[in-house]
Protein backbone atom coordinates (compact mmCIF):
# COMPACT_ATOMS: atom_id res chain seq x y z
CA UNK A 1 0.00 0.00 0.00
CA UNK A 2 1.17 3.52 -0.74
CA UNK A 3 -0.11 7.05 -0.66
CA UNK A 4 -0.94 8.70 -3.93
CA UNK A 5 -1.76 12.30 -4.69
CA UNK A 6 -3.91 13.20 -7.65
CA UNK A 7 -4.36 16.46 -9.49
CA UNK A 8 -7.03 16.59 -12.17
CA UNK A 9 -8.57 19.18 -14.42
CA UNK A 10 -11.87 18.42 -16.10
CA UNK A 11 -14.04 20.17 -18.59
CA UNK A 12 -17.65 19.45 -17.75
CA UNK A 13 -20.47 20.82 -19.84
CA UNK A 14 -24.02 20.94 -18.54
CA UNK A 15 -26.94 22.57 -20.23
CA UNK A 16 -29.96 23.53 -18.16
CA UNK A 17 -32.90 25.71 -18.98
CA UNK A 18 -36.31 26.78 -17.88
CA UNK A 19 -39.20 27.73 -20.10
CA UNK A 20 -42.13 29.91 -19.25
CA UNK A 21 -43.71 31.86 -22.08
CA UNK A 22 -41.46 32.53 -25.07
CA UNK A 23 -41.71 35.60 -27.23
CA UNK A 24 -44.52 34.99 -29.67
CA UNK A 25 -47.17 36.78 -31.69
CA UNK A 26 -50.65 36.94 -30.18
CA UNK A 27 -53.26 38.85 -32.13
CA UNK A 28 -51.66 42.06 -33.35
CA UNK A 29 -49.16 42.50 -30.52
CA UNK A 30 -45.89 40.95 -29.40
CA UNK A 31 -45.89 39.62 -25.85
CA UNK A 32 -42.97 38.79 -23.59
CA UNK A 33 -45.33 37.09 -21.12
CA UNK A 34 -49.02 36.16 -20.81
CA UNK A 35 -51.36 39.16 -21.00
CA UNK A 36 -52.15 39.10 -17.29
CA UNK A 37 -48.50 38.89 -16.13
CA UNK A 38 -46.52 42.00 -15.18
CA UNK A 39 -42.83 42.39 -16.05
CA UNK A 40 -40.72 44.98 -14.24
CA UNK A 41 -37.63 46.42 -15.93
CA UNK A 42 -35.25 48.29 -13.61
CA UNK A 43 -32.18 50.27 -14.64
CA UNK A 44 -29.66 52.64 -13.09
CA UNK A 45 -30.76 55.58 -15.28
CA UNK A 46 -33.26 56.33 -18.04
CA UNK A 47 -33.47 59.24 -20.49
CA UNK A 48 -36.78 61.15 -20.38
CA UNK A 49 -37.34 62.59 -23.88
CA UNK A 50 -40.06 64.95 -22.63
CA UNK A 51 -37.85 66.78 -20.15
CA UNK A 52 -34.44 65.97 -21.61
CA UNK A 53 -33.25 64.77 -18.21
CA UNK A 54 -31.88 61.50 -16.89
CA UNK A 55 -34.13 59.73 -14.40
CA UNK A 56 -32.35 57.79 -11.64
CA UNK A 57 -33.56 54.36 -10.47
CA UNK A 58 -36.31 54.08 -13.11
CA UNK A 59 -38.80 51.19 -13.16
CA UNK A 60 -40.86 50.29 -16.22
CA UNK A 61 -43.92 48.06 -15.74
CA UNK A 62 -45.03 46.08 -18.79
CA UNK A 63 -48.25 44.09 -19.08
CA UNK A 64 -48.82 42.18 -22.29
CA UNK A 65 -47.80 44.51 -25.14
CA UNK A 66 -48.31 47.75 -23.18
CA UNK A 67 -46.25 49.84 -20.77
CA UNK A 68 -48.57 50.41 -17.81
CA UNK A 69 -46.41 52.67 -15.65
CA UNK A 70 -43.02 54.38 -15.59
CA UNK A 71 -41.36 56.23 -12.76
CA UNK A 72 -38.41 56.67 -10.45
CA UNK A 73 -38.36 54.19 -7.54
CA UNK A 74 -41.71 52.86 -8.68
CA UNK A 75 -43.16 50.17 -6.42
CA UNK A 76 -43.23 46.77 -8.09
CA UNK A 77 -46.56 44.97 -7.52
CA UNK A 78 -46.58 41.65 -5.68
CA UNK A 79 -46.51 38.70 -8.04
CA UNK A 80 -44.36 40.46 -10.62
CA UNK A 81 -41.83 38.17 -12.29
CA UNK A 82 -38.25 39.00 -11.27
CA UNK A 83 -34.81 37.67 -12.15
CA UNK A 84 -31.51 37.56 -10.31
CA UNK A 85 -27.90 36.57 -10.82
CA UNK A 86 -26.62 33.45 -9.03
CA UNK A 87 -23.22 31.83 -8.77
CA UNK A 88 -22.74 28.33 -7.38
CA UNK A 89 -19.23 26.84 -7.53
CA UNK A 90 -17.57 24.05 -5.62
CA UNK A 91 -14.07 22.62 -5.46
CA UNK A 92 -12.45 19.69 -3.74
CA UNK A 93 -9.02 18.84 -2.39
CA UNK A 94 -7.78 15.65 -0.79
CA UNK A 95 -5.84 12.41 -0.93
CA UNK A 96 -6.65 8.92 -2.04
CA UNK A 97 -5.19 5.79 -0.47
CA UNK A 98 -4.85 2.55 -2.38
CA UNK A 99 -6.46 -0.35 -0.55
CA UNK A 100 -5.95 -3.00 -3.23
CA UNK A 101 -3.97 -3.17 -6.47
CA UNK A 102 -6.15 -5.88 -7.97
CA UNK A 103 -3.27 -8.01 -9.25
CA UNK A 104 -1.88 -9.18 -5.90
CA UNK A 105 -2.00 -12.89 -5.06
CA UNK A 106 -5.20 -13.68 -3.21
CA UNK A 107 -7.13 -10.64 -4.47
CA UNK A 108 -10.81 -11.60 -4.62
CA UNK A 109 -11.61 -9.19 -7.48
CA UNK A 110 -9.34 -7.88 -10.27
CA UNK A 111 -10.10 -4.32 -9.24
CA UNK A 112 -7.91 -1.50 -8.00
CA UNK A 113 -9.61 0.05 -4.96
CA UNK A 114 -8.91 3.46 -3.46
CA UNK A 115 -10.43 5.31 -0.54
CA UNK A 116 -10.66 9.09 -0.81
CA UNK A 117 -10.70 11.67 1.98
CA UNK A 118 -10.62 15.42 1.71
CA UNK A 119 -12.72 18.57 1.78
CA UNK A 120 -15.32 20.17 -0.48
CA UNK A 121 -15.35 23.97 -0.77
CA UNK A 122 -18.78 25.43 -1.59
CA UNK A 123 -18.94 29.01 -2.97
CA UNK A 124 -22.43 30.59 -3.25
CA UNK A 125 -23.39 34.14 -4.23
CA UNK A 126 -26.45 35.95 -5.58
CA UNK A 127 -27.59 39.51 -6.19
CA UNK A 128 -31.19 40.75 -6.44
CA UNK A 129 -32.37 44.29 -7.21
CA UNK A 130 -35.75 45.31 -5.83
CA UNK A 131 -38.06 48.31 -5.93
CA UNK A 132 -37.28 51.64 -4.28
CA UNK A 133 -33.57 51.01 -4.74
CA UNK A 134 -33.61 47.99 -2.40
CA UNK A 135 -30.84 45.47 -3.03
CA UNK A 136 -29.95 42.03 -1.73
CA UNK A 137 -26.40 40.79 -2.10
CA UNK A 138 -25.50 37.58 -0.31
CA UNK A 139 -22.62 35.19 -0.50
CA UNK A 140 -20.64 32.76 1.58
CA UNK A 141 -18.06 29.99 1.40
CA UNK A 142 -18.60 26.72 3.27
CA UNK A 143 -16.10 23.89 3.78
CA UNK A 144 -17.29 20.33 4.38
CA UNK A 145 -15.36 17.08 4.97
CA UNK A 146 -15.70 14.61 2.10
CA UNK A 147 -15.14 10.86 1.78
CA UNK A 148 -15.46 8.44 -1.08
CA UNK A 149 -14.52 5.22 -2.83
CA UNK A 150 -12.97 4.57 -6.25
CA UNK A 151 -12.89 1.32 -8.24
CA UNK A 152 -10.76 0.72 -11.31
CA UNK A 153 -10.42 -2.11 -13.83
CA UNK A 154 -7.34 -2.17 -16.05
CA UNK A 155 -8.17 -3.54 -19.49
CA UNK A 156 -4.59 -2.98 -20.70
CA UNK A 157 -1.48 -1.25 -19.38
CA UNK A 158 -2.79 2.05 -20.76
CA UNK A 159 -6.58 1.71 -20.79
CA UNK A 160 -8.76 1.51 -17.67
CA UNK A 161 -12.40 1.92 -16.62
CA UNK A 162 -12.93 3.74 -13.32
CA UNK A 163 -15.93 4.56 -11.14
CA UNK A 164 -16.21 6.91 -8.18
CA UNK A 165 -18.71 7.83 -5.48
CA UNK A 166 -17.93 10.68 -3.07
CA UNK A 167 -20.08 12.56 -0.59
CA UNK A 168 -19.71 15.20 2.08
CA UNK A 169 -20.66 14.17 5.61
CA UNK A 170 -24.31 14.81 6.61
CA UNK A 171 -23.94 17.81 8.91
CA UNK A 172 -26.85 20.27 8.81
CA UNK A 173 -24.51 23.28 8.96
CA UNK A 174 -22.63 22.15 5.84
CA UNK A 175 -23.68 21.55 2.22
CA UNK A 176 -24.37 18.01 1.07
CA UNK A 177 -22.51 17.36 -2.19
CA UNK A 178 -22.84 13.96 -3.86
CA UNK A 179 -20.70 13.02 -6.87
CA UNK A 180 -20.79 9.87 -8.99
CA UNK A 181 -18.96 9.19 -12.23
CA UNK A 182 -17.82 6.46 -14.59
CA UNK A 183 -14.99 7.26 -17.01
CA UNK A 184 -12.61 5.56 -19.37
CA UNK A 185 -8.98 6.63 -19.00
CA UNK A 186 -6.07 6.27 -21.40
CA UNK A 187 -2.44 6.99 -20.49
CA UNK A 188 -1.05 9.50 -22.97
CA UNK A 189 2.41 9.90 -21.42
CA UNK A 190 4.32 8.53 -18.45
CA UNK A 191 7.71 8.91 -16.82
CA UNK A 192 8.33 6.97 -13.63
CA UNK A 193 5.43 7.68 -11.27
CA UNK A 194 4.29 10.69 -13.29
CA UNK A 195 1.36 9.98 -15.64
CA UNK A 196 -0.72 12.11 -17.98
CA UNK A 197 -4.13 10.56 -18.72
CA UNK A 198 -7.01 11.59 -20.91
CA UNK A 199 -10.50 10.62 -19.80
CA UNK A 200 -14.04 10.52 -21.19
CA UNK A 201 -17.21 9.47 -19.38
CA UNK A 202 -20.43 10.46 -17.65
CA UNK A 203 -21.17 11.90 -14.23
CA UNK A 204 -23.89 13.16 -11.90
CA UNK A 205 -23.78 15.69 -9.06
CA UNK A 206 -26.30 16.77 -6.44
CA UNK A 207 -25.93 19.77 -4.14
CA UNK A 208 -28.33 20.42 -1.25
CA UNK A 209 -28.02 23.06 1.47
CA UNK A 210 -30.33 25.30 3.51
CA UNK A 211 -28.57 28.10 5.37
CA UNK A 212 -29.67 29.67 8.65
CA UNK A 213 -30.07 33.29 7.52
CA UNK A 214 -33.22 35.24 8.48
CA UNK A 215 -34.47 34.76 4.92
CA UNK A 216 -32.93 31.38 4.26
CA UNK A 217 -31.62 30.12 0.94
CA UNK A 218 -32.80 26.58 0.21
CA UNK A 219 -30.45 25.23 -2.46
CA UNK A 220 -31.28 22.02 -4.34
CA UNK A 221 -29.32 21.43 -7.53
CA UNK A 222 -29.09 18.38 -9.78
CA UNK A 223 -26.48 18.21 -12.55
CA UNK A 224 -26.56 15.32 -14.90
CA UNK A 225 -26.10 13.17 -16.62
CA UNK A 226 -23.06 15.20 -17.68
CA UNK A 227 -20.41 14.55 -20.30
CA UNK A 228 -16.96 14.56 -18.70
CA UNK A 229 -13.86 15.19 -20.81
CA UNK A 230 -10.42 16.22 -19.63
CA UNK A 231 -6.83 15.51 -18.65
CA UNK A 232 -5.49 14.13 -15.37
CA UNK A 233 -1.98 14.25 -13.90
CA UNK A 234 -1.12 11.50 -11.43
CA UNK A 235 2.05 11.29 -9.36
Amino acid sequence: MRWQAQLSAALVAALAGTASSPLCAQGVGMYLAPRDQVIAVKAAQMFDSRTGALVSNPVVLIKGDRITDVGANLAIPAGTRVSSDHKVDWYRVGYRYRIQRGDEPGAELPLEIHSRVGAAIFDFHYRLDGSNGAEADRGYVKVAPQMGLELGWHATNKLSIEGEVTSTLPFSSMPWILTTQVVGKYTLWESGRLHLDGFLGAGYQKISFKDNQDVSNDINLDFGPMLMLGLEIRF
